[in-house]
């Protein structure tokens, strides 16, 4: 028989063990019963077509023009009095989901996009978060993995391209931290927001720079992200790279030629112990960081918490080539003039012509 629509019961987590009692009130008119089963923040699964009989069997996923969907469908062929016979079997359906949400986030964990889309037509809940893994849903797990296909499925089947973990991690923070520039392409492409969540700890560029995957830093610069923002220590992009010895990536954010500046970019940001990029290069030994930042008019003399300047960082820890860089910067008649006052310009500002 065909199922009123009035008799649609919304079904989530907390109310699931009350189904029984609402069957006692609709069962002496009704034969069949249509369940709208969400989860607790409201996203609806698939249709799935439930018999109860003697024993609960859960057929594959059914349509019908008749009931919006997604949908279960319970056929009741004699509840009168039976209502904790249907509770255990609503109980067991949703042990069913439940196992079927596990086995989509295990399939996005080993990139088996065939077990992913299977799930998904299934009715898997593609925006599940696993409480075993910081609440981390499919989609970050599928990033996580690079795996492009299984990204691809989830988008496709309504993931939130923009979901956050506990640690206020997006998939596109994953994956550019892992350096898969096919899936950062993919996310951005669909919506993903560059500069991911707010208050995360770092940002997905800051992720890509920290890790040296130029590839991502490109493609981020070219979707916006803004180099200007600071971490929760006041790392930004650049002073990551810097840090990890990534000179490619130092270039990328402080050249203009394709991607321009964030209007808050300060090539001489300093993070919370005072540290700028020029004094982490120096401090951590990587020369060709030293040399990219002198170049483009990083200030010298800025002094961290413990009152050390760039050159002192490279001194406390004997890297040789970083002093020689920044003790021949000094000797240079661009640093001179910056500590006469009345020569009217500041060494910070040398290396920047070309760029304006």
């Amino acid at each position: 028989m065909a199922v009123p629509i009035s008799q649609l019961v919304q079904l989530t987590q907390s109310n699931i063990h009350q189904l029984a009692s609402e069957v006692e009130k609709l069962k002496s008119s009704q034969d069949e019963i249509v369940i709208r089963v969400i989860d607790s923040e409201g996203v609806s699964y698939k249709n799935f077509k439930v018999s109860l009989t003697d024993d609960l069997y859960l057929t594959s996923e059914f349509h019908t023009d008749q009931i919006p969907t997604p949908a279960i469908e319970v056929t009741l062929s004699d509840v009168r009095g039976s209502a904790s016979t249907l509770n255990n079997a609503i109980s067991n359906l949703s042990r069913h989901l439940n196992q079927t949400d596990d086995a989509l986030i295990e399939a996005c964990r080993t990139g088996n996009s065939q077990t992913v889309k299977e799930l998904a037509s299934k009715g898997a809940n593609v925006n599940k978060k696993d409480p075993k893994n910081v609440h981390c849903a499919p989609l970050f797990i599928a990033a996580k993995s690079g795996s492009l296909e299984c990204v691809t499925c989830l988008v496709e089947n309504g993931a939130d391209v923009n979901i956050e973990n506990d640690e206020k991690l997006t998939p596109l923070s994953t994956a550019s931290y892992r350096g898969y520039i096919y899936v950062v392409k993919h996310l951005l492409t669909h919506n993903a927001v560059a500069d991911g969540a707010k208050d995360a700890p770092f940002t997905p560029l800051m992720y890509a720079a920290m890790a040296g995957h130029n590839e991502c830093v490109k493609e981020l610069l070219l979707k916006d992200s803004d180099i200007g923002i600071k971490g929760s220590n006041g790392d930004t992009a650049l002073s990551l790279a810097a840090r990890y010895g990534h000179n490619i990536a130092v270039n990328l954010l402080i050249e203009r030629d394709d991607f321009g500046f964030s209007e808050n970019f300060d090539i001489d940001a300093i993070d919370e112990n005072g540290y700028t990029a020029l004094s982490l290069a120096a401090s951590e030994g990587h020369h060709e960081c030293v040399k990219i930042l002198i170049s483009k008019g990083a200030n010298i003399d800025i002094k961290n918490k413990n009152n050390y300047t760039a050159l002192q960082c490279a001194k406390s820890k004997k890297h040789t080539k970083c002093i020689k860089l920044l003790e021949n910067q000094m000797g240079t008649s661009s640093y001179k003039s910056s500590l006469n006052p009345l020569s009217g310009v500041l060494f910070h500002n040398v290396g920047y012509s070309n760029l304006n």
